[in-house]
């Protein structure tokens, strides 16, 4: 499968210039995470490449065709608020309605978009429970419904932001080991996440991220504590750098 490429874009948020000249090229098959702290922009260039945010300059690219709109290549997992999980409707009809651009709104969905969402929810192991209103789900399961909604358009690009934030044990295993298998089956895949050691662990390729692009490399390469103390914005962090393994640069 294609994937996604992203070269010299930028994005202002009225008069504030939130990413300027971000490049980012993730192959299919590769699995990349973006770190930075809150109001970095990670959650801005997810939105930018699915179209829900223009781009000032630059050019966003999936599976090769300019994208300005969000289309069936491209799932996205939101974080968790974002959803309005009191909406009276089951965990099958959530998922599907990340079909809506393929159904067409109005439409009725036909029996491959059933089937789709069947499949999604099995891969999450959430099938069992796709007749339960969304509003009696946990964390954990209202996590992997999200999944399943991206999953169910069988994207080329799967974008995720803060996915493994507040689950449960058995959640978060699912979803990395998920993610692993989709990577295996040539999808381009993008985390936003605090979640360090699981990036570091899970992720080929850690993408620091600070309005503009501060590193960009395998996890084992990025071992330079003044990297991190860049991208995070601060002159010293003994929190942050003991979570990485690291001394404080001298």
């Amino acid at each position: 499968m294609s994937g996604l490429a992203v070269t010299g874009v930028d994005v202002r948020l009225g008069d504030r210039l939130v990413l300027e000249g971000v490049d980012l090229d993730v192959a299919g098959g590769a699995m990349v995470a973006l770190l930075g702290p809150n109001g970095a922009g990670k959650t801005t260039l997810l939105r930018a490449v699915l179209g829900l945010l223009p781009i000032e300059r630059g050019q966003i690219t999936v599976a090769g065709a300019s994208r300005r709109h969000p289309g069936a290549g491209v799932g996205y997992v939101p974080q968790r608020h974002e959803f309005a999980w009191d909406f009276p409707i089951s965990v099958a009809d959530a998922a599907l309605s990340g079909r809506v651009q393929h159904i067409g709104w109005f439409r009725r969905a036909k029996a491959a978009d059933r089937t789709a969402v069947d499949v999604a929810l099995e891969r999450v192991g959430m099938a069992d429970l796709a007749r339960r209103p969304i509003g009696e789900l946990s964390g954990g399961q209202r996590q992997r419904v999200l999944l399943a909604r991206a999953l169910a358009l069988d994207p080329q690009v799967l974008l995720l932001d803060e996915p493994l934030t507040g689950v449960d044990v058995p959640t978060a295993e699912l979803v990395t080991d998920l993610l692993l298998q989709l990577r295996s089956e040539g999808r381009a895949i993008v985390m936003a996440t605090h979640d360090l050691s699981a990036a570091a662990s899970a992720c080929d390729r850690l993408v620091l991220l600070h309005r503009r692009v501060v590193a960009d490399a395998p996890p084992s390469e990025l071992r330079d504590p003044a990297i991190w103390l860049e991208a995070f914005g601060v002159p010293s962090s003994d929190q942050l750098l003991a979570t990485l393994g690291m001394g404080v640069p001298r």
